[in-house]
Protein backbone atom coordinates (compact mmCIF):
# COMPACT_ATOMS: atom_id res chain seq x y z
CA UNK A 1 0.00 0.00 0.00
CA UNK A 2 1.13 3.77 -0.65
CA UNK A 3 -0.25 6.77 0.67
CA UNK A 4 -0.42 10.39 -1.41
CA UNK A 5 -1.04 14.01 -0.42
CA UNK A 6 -1.36 16.44 -2.14
CA UNK A 7 -0.65 19.94 -0.81
CA UNK A 8 -2.68 22.94 -2.48
CA UNK A 9 -2.17 26.57 -1.36
CA UNK A 10 -2.65 30.10 -2.64
CA UNK A 11 0.74 32.47 -2.01
CA UNK A 12 -1.51 35.60 -0.41
CA UNK A 13 1.40 38.04 -2.63
CA UNK A 14 -0.70 36.67 -5.83
CA UNK A 15 -3.88 38.08 -6.86
CA UNK A 16 -6.57 35.38 -7.84
CA UNK A 17 -6.56 36.76 -11.11
CA UNK A 18 -2.98 35.61 -11.05
CA UNK A 19 -3.92 31.67 -11.51
CA UNK A 20 -5.28 29.83 -14.75
CA UNK A 21 -9.07 30.12 -13.78
CA UNK A 22 -9.20 26.10 -15.00
CA UNK A 23 -6.17 25.23 -12.82
CA UNK A 24 -8.27 23.22 -10.20
CA UNK A 25 -5.52 21.58 -9.00
CA UNK A 26 -2.55 23.78 -9.21
CA UNK A 27 -0.33 22.76 -11.65
CA UNK A 28 -0.42 25.05 -14.50
CA UNK A 29 2.14 27.99 -15.12
CA UNK A 30 1.02 31.56 -13.12
CA UNK A 31 -0.73 33.19 -16.51
CA UNK A 32 1.46 36.00 -16.63
CA UNK A 33 4.60 33.24 -16.87
CA UNK A 34 2.70 31.24 -19.45
CA UNK A 35 2.53 34.52 -21.33
CA UNK A 36 5.94 35.28 -20.83
CA UNK A 37 7.16 32.04 -21.81
CA UNK A 38 4.67 32.24 -25.15
CA UNK A 39 6.91 35.49 -26.20
CA UNK A 40 9.95 33.91 -25.35
CA UNK A 41 9.17 31.44 -27.75
CA UNK A 42 8.43 34.04 -30.47
CA UNK A 43 11.48 36.11 -29.71
CA UNK A 44 13.66 32.86 -29.75
CA UNK A 45 12.13 32.47 -33.56
CA UNK A 46 12.68 35.69 -34.51
CA UNK A 47 16.38 35.96 -33.71
CA UNK A 48 16.60 32.42 -34.78
CA UNK A 49 16.38 34.17 -38.69
CA UNK A 50 19.12 36.45 -37.55
CA UNK A 51 23.00 34.20 -38.95
CA UNK A 52 25.86 33.77 -36.70
CA UNK A 53 27.32 35.79 -34.98
CA UNK A 54 24.60 38.29 -34.41
CA UNK A 55 21.84 35.60 -33.55
CA UNK A 56 24.00 34.61 -30.37
CA UNK A 57 24.74 38.51 -29.48
CA UNK A 58 20.91 39.74 -29.54
CA UNK A 59 19.59 36.39 -27.87
CA UNK A 60 22.71 36.91 -24.96
CA UNK A 61 21.64 40.78 -25.24
CA UNK A 62 17.55 39.80 -24.70
CA UNK A 63 18.47 37.20 -22.14
CA UNK A 64 20.47 40.41 -20.39
CA UNK A 65 17.56 42.74 -20.28
CA UNK A 66 14.91 40.64 -18.92
CA UNK A 67 17.54 39.86 -16.24
CA UNK A 68 18.06 43.73 -15.54
CA UNK A 69 14.69 44.54 -15.36
CA UNK A 70 14.25 41.59 -12.94
CA UNK A 71 17.00 43.07 -10.85
CA UNK A 72 19.07 39.74 -11.46
CA UNK A 73 22.70 39.23 -12.88
CA UNK A 74 22.95 36.15 -15.20
CA UNK A 75 26.28 35.05 -15.94
CA UNK A 76 26.22 33.90 -19.43
CA UNK A 77 29.21 32.33 -20.96
CA UNK A 78 30.67 33.68 -23.84
CA UNK A 79 30.95 30.24 -25.50
CA UNK A 80 28.23 27.98 -26.24
CA UNK A 81 27.63 24.36 -24.55
CA UNK A 82 26.77 22.55 -27.63
CA UNK A 83 30.26 24.27 -29.16
CA UNK A 84 28.65 26.14 -31.54
CA UNK A 85 31.86 27.22 -34.36
CA UNK A 86 30.50 30.80 -33.92
CA UNK A 87 31.25 31.01 -30.36
CA UNK A 88 32.21 34.64 -29.69
CA UNK A 89 35.42 35.20 -28.11
CA UNK A 90 35.48 38.42 -25.53
CA UNK A 91 37.16 40.66 -27.66
CA UNK A 92 34.87 39.80 -30.75
CA UNK A 93 31.83 40.74 -28.55
CA UNK A 94 33.20 44.15 -27.56
CA UNK A 95 33.10 45.07 -31.64
CA UNK A 96 29.35 44.29 -30.74
CA UNK A 97 29.01 46.49 -26.99
CA UNK A 98 27.06 49.82 -27.13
Amino acid sequence: PSVAVNVFYNDERLKPEDYDAKDVYGNKDLVVAKDAMKKASELGANLNSLPEPYKTFYARRCLNEIAAQLGMFLDIPLKSHRGNKYDLSKDAMKAFED
